[in-house]
C-alpha cells in the first residue's frame, strides 16, 4: 500500500505494479509535477484494461497521406480497434495504409476475415476443410468500407495462422502487395478433446485454411512450401534490424494528442520519452512502392548490410 505523502521514487516496480494493480473501490491520490514544476492532485481509479492489438497507428508523411499501424495479433476487438486507427488516419488526410502483421502469430480467425473484408467487396477470403465438413467465409460488399484504399502488407517468418489468412486473400484479390520476408506457414484447425474417463486430452487436427486460390499454406503436409506465403517483393532485414523492429512492434505508441506535449517535454529536458520507429528496410520498401517506385530487393539489402 502507497502510505500518504510516500514518493513513487521510492518503490521498486514490482511494488508499484501492485499498488496500481490492486482491485479497489476507492481512488488512489497523487500528487504530480508537471514540467513547469507546478504540482496537481489527481485520483486514479484502477481497473482492467483489454491490452490494444492495434498499435503504432500514426502518419509517416502527412504531405502524401501515406499512415501506418501494426496488427499484433486477432482478438475479438481487434476489427473494432483496427476501423477507430484507421478512421483517425483519415481525419489526418490517409490516403495510402500499410499494415504491420509482422510477428502476428494469429488468434481470432473471424477478427481476421472482418480486416480482410474490409478492402474486399467480393470472392472468397478463406475455407478450411477437414473430412467431413467445409466452412466458406465471402466477403460482404456492405462490409468493404476502405475499397480502393492502396494497401501494403508487412509479414514475415513470425506471422503465422490468421496473419496468414489476411495476407493470402488481400495478395490473391490483389487489393495489396505484400512486402517482407517468407511467412511461418501455419494452416490447420485444431480442436482439444477430452478422453473418455478423464483419461487426458488429445489435440487432433480437424481441418486446413486454404487460401481463395486453394492453396494449403500448412507448411508440414505433405508436398508443402517450406514456408507459407511468398511477399510480392521480398525484402530480408539484417539480425540487429530484426531485433530492433520485434522489440518497437511490442511497445506502445502515446496517443496522438499528447505528442506535441512530449516533444517538448523531450527538447527540455533532453531525454527521449517516444520511442521512434527503428531502422527498418521492410517499411522503406513498402513506403517507396506506394511512392510508385519499384525497389530493387538486391538495393535495399546492398544498403543495409547483411
Amino acid at each position: 500500500m502507497l502510505a500518504e505523502g510516500q514518493e513513487v521514487a521510492s518503490l521498486d516496480m514490482p511494488d508499484l505494479r501492485s499498488i496500481l494493480s490492486a482491485d479497489r473501490e476507492d481512488p488512489l491520490r497523487l500528487r504530480v509535477r508537471a514540467q513547469d514544476g507546478t504540482e496537481r492532485d489527481v485520483e486514479v481509479l484502477t481497473r482492467e484494461l483489454v491490452d490494444p492489438t492495434v498499435r503504432h497507428a500514426r502518419m509517416l508523411a502527412a504531405s502524401e497521406g501515406l499512415g501506418y499501424l501494426a496488427v499484433t495479433s486477432f482478438s475479438l476487438e481487434t476489427p473494432a480497434e483496427f476501423d477507430a486507427a484507421v478512421e483517425s488516419l483519415q481525419s489526418q488526410g490517409l490516403r495510402a495504409l500499410i499494415v504491420d502483421l509482422r510477428g502476428n502469430l494469429g488468434g481470432v480467425l473471424s477478427s481476421s476475415v472482418e480486416i480482410a473484408n474490409r478492402f474486399l467487396p467480393a470472392g472468397l477470403i478463406v475455407s478450411h476443410e477437414g473430412r467431413t465438413e467445409t466452412v466458406v467465409f465471402e466477403a460482404d460488399p456492405d462490409e468493404a468500407r476502405y475499397e480502393g484504399l492502396p494497401l501494403v502488407l508487412l509479414v514475415n517468418g513470425d506471422s503465422a495462422s490468421a496473419s496468414e489468412v489476411l495476407a493470402a486473400a488481400l495478395q490473391e484479390h490483389r487489393v495489396a502487395a505484400v512486402v517482407g520476408s517468407p511467412t511461418y506457414g501455419k494452416g490447420m484447425v485444431q480442436q482439444v478433446r477430452s478422453l473418455a474417463n478423464d483419461e487426458g486430452v488429445i489435440k487432433l487436427t480437424t481441418s486446413y485454411y486454404y487460401t481463395p486460390s486453394h492453396r494449403n499454406i500448412e507448411r508440414t503436409v505433405e508436398g508443402a512450401w517450406d514456408s507459407g506465403l511468398t511477399p510480392d517483393l521480398v525484402v530480408e532485414l539484417s539480425t540487429l534490424e530484426g531485433r530492433e523492429v520485434r522489440s518497437y512492434l511490442g511497445t506502445y505508441s502515446p496517443p496522438a494528442e499528447s505528442l506535441s506535449a512530449l516533444r517538448a517535454w523531450e527538447d527540455t529536458l533532453d531525454i527521449d520519452l517516444v520511442r521512434g520507429h527503428p531502422a527498418d528496410a521492410q517499411l522503406e520498401a513498402a513506403m517507396a512502392l506506394l511512392d510508385g517506385e519499384r525497389p530493387g530487393a538486391w538495393r535495399i539489402e546492398a544498403a543495409h548490410g547483411p
